[in-house]
């Protein structure tokens, strides 16, 4: 199966896993498939998909990685 947006962006920057554990902690009950798959190209998939304050990285990190997922949807989609 191919990649979504969402999941190659994940991948290039290195952080699908972390990405998907820090999704499951938050969202035990959901699928993180059927996330994947219904935010491949929303902007606010960064945003919407766990607490950034909640990880050791911190929200200003997740704040970058937001914006680069920004920039990244805007020249990678149609």
């Amino acid at each position: 199966m191919k990649n979504t947006p969402l999941e190659n962006f994940l991948i290039n920057i290195g952080l699908l896993e972390v990405f998907e554990k820090y999704y499951r902690d938050r969202y035990s009950n959901t699928s993180f498939e059927v996330f994947i798959s219904t935010h491949m190209n929303d902007k606010n998939a960064i945003t919407n998909a766990f607490l950034w304050r909640d990880t050791p990285e911190g929200w200003k990190f997740w704040m970058a990685v937001d914006d680069e997922w920004e920039s990244y949807l805007k020249t990678n989609t149609l």
